[in-house]
């Protein structure tokens, strides 16, 4: 009986997929609350990226110790047209703290944050770079255009 539940375990892990989640060629993914890109994941589009992470503080003076978990949730959708996106963050922790006298442990969402992003200027839009059929030079030559950055603005609401 574990035989049989190990094989379809192991037949299970080693099966790939045949389908696929992804809309775009290129994957647009920020780490969530800590970077921001100024491009939008496309018109009606969901995306969700999730991150972990652990912490450990203590301070000598105050004479306490903190030490816990907690993850990072982004949801990103592409509304209305390609330059809009809607933007969920949350942030859970769950952690214990320690004092001499006293020891609490508590869990909840740290942080949500709603907002939108706007994308205003995108360097790569009406711009064809076309290739000099006369010069191998002139294709592989440096090309400054690629340090003009693209530009969004972003407004959000956060909520403790």
């Amino acid at each position: 009986m574990y035989r049989t539940k190990f094989f379809y375990l192991i037949v299970l892990l080693l099966t790939s997929t045949l389908h696929y989640g992804q809309f775009t060629d290129v994957i647009n993914s920020n780490r969530p609350g800590e970077s921001q890109a100024a491009f939008s994941v496309g018109k009606t589009i969901i995306q969700a990226e999730l991150g972990f992470y652990a912490f450990r503080e203590e301070h000598a003076f105050t004479n306490y110790e903190a030490s816990g978990f907690g993850s990072d949730l982004a949801v990103r959708y592409g509304a209305f047209f390609e330059q809009l996106e809607l933007i969920l963050n949350l942030k859970y922790q769950n952690e214990t703290y320690t004092e001499p006298l006293f020891k609490d442990k508590r869990g909840g969402l740290k942080q949500t944050t709603i907002g939108a992003k706007f994308l205003i200027y995108d360097p790569t839009k009406r711009y064809q770079k076309k290739p000099n059929l006369y010069s191998w030079k002139a294709n592989h030559k440096f090309s400054w255009r690629q340090f003009i950055p693209a530009v969004a603005v972003y407004g959000g609401l956060n909520i403790n």
